[in-house]
């Protein structure tokens, strides 16, 4: 017998006579009248489908925005708009903004795919002319594309107390020809609409085989960054949010860092101008995401100023979106550019080159996982050594440095993260993301003191807002000065973690090889 609530999804058989069917079920069930009833309904997902991967759904339909789990609804918002990309914290404040707030965070909520349904229900009646379930027969098309082939479903929505009625409904059903489904509208919408979820992950996790030649290993993690930057082009051209631009400069930096810890895997005459154009790439974008970087603070830099000179820092944050839009313009100039689309043209030629077509390299026909054993122990023990000379009196630029070390030692585990047990290396990248972590919002820190102090150089006294404007800027850089010293008080503790005996020890077991004889 039937002990859940949830809806019964069935797809209905090849051949079907409806009339017929019909008339069959109701010499069995009593109907109120039909209802019939036509709407659009429409998927919302981050670009990364972070809702999706927690196994949620957020459909728009009928004036309704609803998140759910299997079915269950978790939180609805009755609200009006159009089918285009929207921010959570834009919401109206609700259970369903808090939701997915959380989930998507910075990111935008995209409308993946759009429904035109057509539903005809069916309350079914007991002998007391009490509703004691619902059919509804659902016609699903595309929507905006002129009249599509519709798919057709059944839904039975049990009522509690009368699980057994429902139960009766789909067996006369499947007795019928009706098959059980796996999709509902969230799955038909995405079958029609040609959508993969999940099909966008800048996760890098590439398959590789130990004795992989290394050229062709490298390749593959190649290729995997340059799909994430071509993948991301068109969201930062849109400017839908500012994790486009985010993983286009990590698929940037993965990608120079693989080319420099690597350099003879390649010839480096035939890969030279390849680096060359990564290196300008990055350049050419940091100015952007400086400023996305900022402006994503803004509420949070206001909360740390004292509510009486919040205001005077308006004029900074107006500065700031001017410049953006400039710095937003050039970034679109670089990507619709001939010398870019020549880039990426050749570089996705070169990295699908076989062997044979490539130049003579010293290391392109090593087993992979000889170099990346050598590579990733030897980074370890640079940022050990580095790591402790960094005293209570180091320099910023010191730890600065250990930064970029870190950085590029989590690439390789990236990298090569198929060639070693998934667990273990997990953990030494959850140890090395916390030194990471404090890394990060150290220099973060460093560079925004830095440049507000140059901008608050610039401001003149004088007038109530000037003066004000000064005094909020210098709060706001004395907070962000205590936040660095606490920062930088963290890291001693958290490299003691990661150099710890019991850490080189799992380093030396999984990366450092033995002398061969």
């Amino acid at each position: 017998m039937m002990n859940s609530l949830s809806p019964i999804w069935l797809s209905y058989p090849e051949s079907f006579e409806e009339s017929a069917f019909l008339a069959g079920l109701q010499s069995l069930f009593a109907f109120d009248e039909e209802r019939e009833h036509r709407f659009s309904s429409f998927i919302f997902d981050t670009f990364d489908w972070r809702i999706y991967r927690k196994g949620l759904r957020l459909l728009y339909q009928d004036g309704c925005l609803e998140l759910s789990r299997e079915g269950e609804p978790l939180a609805s918002l009755s609200i009006r708009f159009a089918q285009q990309p929207f921010f959570a914290r834009d919401l109206p404040a609700s259970e369903l903004r808090d939701r997915l707030e959380s989930l998507a965070s910075v990111r935008a909520l995209l409308p993946w795919a759009g429904l035109a349904i057509r539903e005809r229900l069916l309350p079914i009646l007991d002998r007391n002319e009490k509703m004691v379930a619902r059919v509804v027969l659902q016609e699903i098309r595309r929507a905006g594309r002129g009249r599509s082939e519709a798919h057709k479903l059944v839904k039975i929505e049990p009522l509690r107390g009368y699980e057994t009625e429902a139960q009766r409904l789909m067996e006369y059903f499947k007795a019928g020809g009706f098959g059980d489904s796996q999709r509902d509208v969230f799955e038909a919408a995405l079958e029609i609409s040609g959508v993969t979820p999940g099909g966008y992950n800048n996760k890098l996790r590439v398959q590789l085989q130990a004795d992989e030649r290394s050229d062709q290993a490298l390749s593959k993690i190649l290729r995997f960054q340059l799909g994430v930057m071509i993948a991301n082009q068109e969201g930062i051209i849109k400017d839908i949010d500012s994790e486009f631009l985010h993983d286009f400069r990590v698929a940037v930096r993965r990608s120079r860092s693989a080319l420099s810890l690597f350099k003879q895997v390649f010839a480096p005459d035939s890969i030279a101008p390849f680096g060359k154009a990564l290196r300008e790439l990055g350049k050419q974008t940091n100015l952007l995401r400086d400023l996305d970087v900022y402006l994503l603070r803004q509420t949070e830099f206001q909360q740390r100023v004292p509510l009486d000179f919040q205001k005077g820092l308006n004029p900074l944050f107006q500065r700031l979106r001017r410049d953006r839009e400039r710095a937003h313009s050039e970034v679109i100039r670089l990507l619709t550019s001939v010398s870019y689309q020549q880039f990426t043209t050749s570089w996705r030629s070169f990295l699908e080159q076989t062997p044979e077509e490539r130049a003579y390299s010293r290391d392109g026909h090593k087993p992979v996982k000889k170099l990346a054993d050598k590579q990733i122990y030897r980074k370890y023990q640079q940022i050990v050594k580095a790591g402790e000379g960094i005293g209570r009196d180091a320099e910023d630029q010191q730890l600065h440095r250990l930064r970029i070390e870190c950085k590029k030692l989590r690439y390789l585990l990236e990298f090569f993260y198929s060639l070693y047990p998934g667990e273990e290396v997990d953990q030494i990248i959850r140890q090395l993301k916390r030194l990471q972590d404090n890394l990060g919002l150290f220099n973060d820190l460093c560079m925004q003191i830095e440049h507000l102090s140059e901008y608050g150089m610039g401001l003149k006294p004088g007038k109530r807002l000037g003066n004000l404007a000064i005094l909020a800027v210098g709060s706001l850089i004395g907070s962000l000065y205590t936040e660095k010293q606490q920062c930088r008080k963290k890291f001693s503790g958290l490299f003691e973690e990661f150099r710890a005996p019991e850490n080189w020890r799992q380093f030396e077991r999984l990366f450092r090889r033995k002398k061969e004889n």
